[in-house]
This record gives C-alpha cells, structure tokens and sequence, in this order.
C-alpha cells in the first residue's frame, strides 16, 4: 500500500483527463448517506501493517458470498456437479 501524494496541478490534471471539474464531482453519484462523515479511526501514526490489519478488519464485518447465500450472478457461481 502506497501514499502518492498529488500536487494542486496533478489534481487539476487529473481531473481535466476524466472530465470532472474536482475530486468532490467524481462523488456525486454516491448517496450522501453513504459517504463518511468524519476521518476513519486510525491512529494518528500508524505503520502500513497496522492499517492494511485495521481494514483487514473492517472488511471481515463485510457480508458476502461466502458467507450468505446470494442469488446475484445470472447463474454464475461455483457450481458442484
């Protein structure tokens, strides 16, 4: 897991290559309920282990088809004959 940080002109460019005006519009699709509302809960300073273990984490409490029947896929799943 990387931080590459961008200056000022990269974001402008950036967004100019993907035809939005800033980074807020290429959110706009995104419910407003689903948005955080506040910086996620990590220690001030933290090693990359230690946050790649926190969403690790996070990501467990996730649902998926592992874990709950799910008849999303039109009929593409693992399939036992």
């Amino acid at each position: 897991m990387r931080y590459l940080p961008h200056s000022a002109s990269d974001r402008v460019g950036l967004c100019a290559a993907v035809g939005v005006t800033n980074t807020d519009a290429l959110f706009a699709d995104v419910p407003e309920a689903a948005r955080l509302k506040s910086p996620l809960p990590l220690p001030s300073a933290a090693g990359e282990a230690a946050v790649a273990r926190a969403f690790q984490r996070w990501a467990g409490q996730n649902a998926h088809n592992q874990s709950h029947l799910s008849f999303l896929g039109a009929g593409i799943y693992n399939h036992h004959i």
